[in-house]
Order: C-alpha cells, then structure tokens, then sequence
C-alpha cells in the first residue's frame, strides 16, 4: 500500500471519529440492511461492539501497511475465530453488505470525501474482509 493511501485513510478515519456517533451510525444502517444480519446482533453489547471495530478499523490498517505483523495478525485472529462457522457464523456474503454501508457512512461522516479517500477505504477494507472470510 503506497504510503499516501495510509494517511489518507488514516486522516479520514480520524475526520470521521472526531464528528462523533460514526460507529453507532454505521451499525444502525448495517442493522437495518438486512434481519439476518440485526438477528446476528440480538445479544450485542453495542459500546464493546463499536471499540472492536474501531481497533479492528485500526489493525486492518496496520497489517495493510505493515504485513502481518503477529501482533496485529493476533488480534485479527481473534475477531476471524469469534466470526467463523464455527462461532457466530457471519457468511461471507455478509461482509459485502458490511463493506457497502461502512464505505457509506464515511461519505456521510468525512467532509473531504472524495474518490482518493474512497480508495484508500477500499482497499484497506478488502484487505480486511479477505483476511476474515478466509478464516470463515
């Protein structure tokens, strides 16, 4: 990953959590995409489920950056185990949904959004999506 894509998700990031409620409003539009997957999130303890995603956001982009790193890869390891089919089964397909309303909540949260910022979400994201899905 050229090391511009690094900072330019690593300041939307930035952009976006400083708005506040990012999180908690990627995952009301995630819930509301589909009831399978709100019926996945029946039990969730939602401040813990948005502080995993954040440094999950965050180890993503370490391991995009940095390769797998083990302690990056470790924690990454974790979250994959507590999704796969074995746990909570969250199917592959699922992730695409996933993908779609987290790129869509930072257009609505980032206010220098652009294709460039776009990019560099994307392809931090399908790095992480494919770490999860092969691990499914």
């Amino acid at each position: 990953m050229a090391n511009s894509l690094f900072v330019v998700f690593n300041n939307s990031l930035e952009r976006c959590m400083d708005a506040g409620g990012f999180l908690a409003a990627f995952y009301r539009s995630f819930l509301a995409q589909d009831p399978e997957i709100a019926a996945k999130f029946g039990n969730t303890d939602f401040q813990k489920q948005v502080d995993v995603l954040k440094n999950s956001l965050i180890m993503i982009l370490m391991m995009r950056t940095h390769g797998d790193v083990p302690e990056y890869a470790g924690m990454l390891e974790t979250v994959a185990e507590r999704h796969n089919r074995q746990n909570l089964d969250i199917s592959p397909h699922l992730y695409v949904v996933w993908f779609e309303t987290l790129l869509s909540t930072v257009e609505a949260f980032d206010p220098q959004y652009d294709d460039e910022v776009r990019e560099a979400w994307k392809d931090v994201l399908r790095h992480g999506i494919k770490f999860m899905v092969e691990r499914y």
